[in-house]
C-alpha cells in the first residue's frame, strides 16, 4: 500500500488496480547485490478515472557500492580494498542516485532521445531508491551497421551540448575521471587484469598482453594527453541500454554517466556491438562520426588524433570494464564475455595495423 501511495503521488492519480511483476530476462549485479531488494519491475496500473499506464520501476539500493564490491571481490580482501578506494574509476561512484538527478536536470532538448522519466521515491525500510519510467515494449535485436550509425547520430547532441561544460556536468552529478584518479587506480587495474592471466594470453596473445601491462603503467599519462574536449557520455553504451526502431532511438540506464572524452561512447558501442559490422563499415562509421563531431562542436583534432583517443578508450575498456565484468562472471552468468574478448581483440587489430598508415580512413 505504501508503494501504491508513492506511485499515486508521482503520477498524480488515484490507483484503482495495480499489478507488479519482475521484468523477465534481467540479469545484472544490481539485481543481486542487495539480496533481492534490488531489481526491475513491470507495473500495470489502472486509475480511478478509467485511464491506465504501464510503468517500469527500477529499484536501486543505497548499499549498491558496498554490496557490489563484496560480490565482485569475493574473499580477496586486497582486491576489495583496492575496489573500495577506486570505486570512481570503476564507475560505482554515486550510481544509485545519479539517474534521478540527471533525468530531472538534463537539458530539455535532449529528453526526446531518453525514455520518459516519471519520478522516484525512497523506501527507507529497505534502503532503496525506486525510479519510475514509462514502459517500452520495443523488440530487442542485435543492431546492424545502419543501426550503429543511427545510435551515434542520436548520442551526438549529448556530446555537443555538454562539451567543455564542466560546471553543468558537475550539477548533473556525472562521474569524472582524472589522471590523478588513474594514477592511484593502477594497482587495482593491474590486479583485476592479472586475475585472468592465462585467459588473457589465450585471448590476446603474449605480445598484446605485454602491451596492455605497459598501458596500465602509463594509463594516467595517457589520460592526461587525451583529456581535451570532455563532455557528457553514457558510459554503459551497449544495446541493452537503448532501443532502435528505424531512425528512432531512445536511451536509458544512465547510472554510470560520465564527463569524459566522447570517443569513449564510440569505442564502447563498437566493443559491444561490432559483431554484425564489417571492417569497412566500422571505418565508415568512425569517419562519419568524426566529421559530424567536428562540424557540430568545438572539437578540432585531426582524424589521426581522434583514432589515437579511440585506441586509448579500447585499451582502457579492456583493463578496466572488461576485467571487472570477467570477475563478475564468476558470480553472475554473463553470456557476452567471450564476444567482448573477440571484439576488443578485433578492434585493437584494426587500429594497430593501420597506425603506421596514418589512421583508419
Amino acid at each position: 500500500m505504501r508503494e501504491e501511495k508513492q506511485i499515486e503521488r508521482i503520477m498524480g492519480k488515484k490507483i484503482l488496480r495495480m499489478e507488479k511483476r519482475e521484468l523477465e530476462g534481467i540479469s545484472s549485479i544490481n539485481n543481486l547485490v542487495a539480496l533481492k531488494r534490488c531489481g526491475i519491475y513491470h507495473i500495470d496500473v489502472t486509475y480511478d478515472d478509467g485511464s491506465s499506464s504501464e510503468l517500469l520501476m527500477k529499484i536501486k539500493s543505497n548499499n549498491v557500492i558496498k554490496n557490489g564490491i563484496n560480490l565482485v571481490s569475493g574473499k580477496d580482501f586486497r582486491l576489495m580494498k583496492e575496489m573500495a578506494l577506486h570505486k570512481k574509476v570503476l564507475g560505482y561512484d554515486k550510481s544509485y542516485l545519479r539517474e534521478d538527478i540527471l533525468y530531472r536536470g538534463i537539458d530539455p532538448s535532449l529528453k526526446k532521445d531518453m525514455i520518459d522519466y516519471c519520478g522516484c521515491f525512497t523506501d527507507r525500510r529497505s534502503h532503496t531508491r525506486n525510479l519510475l519510467f514509462r514502459y517500452y515494449a520495443w523488440e530487442v535485436r542485435k543492431p546492424d551497421a545502419a543501426d550503429l550509425w543511427e545510435v551515434l547520430e542520436h548520442i551526438l547532441p549529448f556530446h555537443v551540448r555538454y562539451m567543455g561544460q564542466e560546471a553543468e556536468a558537475a550539477e548533473l552529478q556525472l562521474n569524472r575521471y582524472t589522471s590523478r584518479d588513474y594514477d592511484k587506480a593502477r594497482p587495482c587495474l593491474r590486479m583485476m587484469f592479472d586475475l585472468r592471466e592465462e585467459e588473457n594470453h589465450r585471448a590476446y596473445g603474449t605480445e598484446r598482453v605485454r602491451e596492455l601491462h605497459s598501458f596500465i603503467e602509463r594509463i594516467h599519462e595517457e589520460e592526461a594527453r587525451y583529456s581535451a574536449f570532455k563532455t557528457f557520455t553514457h558510459n554503459d553504451f551497449s544495446a541493452r541500454n537503448f532501443f532502435v526502431r528505424g531512425e528512432e532511438v531512445l536511451f536509458y540506464d544512465f547510472e554510470l554517466a560520465c564527463y569524459q572524452i566522447p570517443e569513449h561512447d564510440v569505442a564502447e558501442l563498437l566493443i559491444y556491438e561490432c559483431g554484425t559490422a564489417t571492417d569497412e563499415e566500422i571505418r565508415e562509421i568512425l569517419h562519419r562520426y568524426y566529421c559530424r563531431l567536428r562540424e557540430s562542436s568545438p572539437y578540432d583534432l585531426s582524424e589521426a588524433e581522434y583514432h589515437e583517443r579511440l585506441l586509448f578508450c579500447i585499451r582502457e575498456f579492456v583493463v578496466n570494464r572488461l576485467s571487472l565484468l570477467r570477475i563478475v562472471s564468476e558470480s553472475i552468468e554473463i553470456d557476452f564475455i567471450e564476444q567482448l574478448l573477440i571484439n576488443t581483440n578485433r578492434l585493437l587489430d584494426l587500429f594497430q595495423q593501420k597506425e603506421c598508415e596514418g589512421g583508419l580512413s
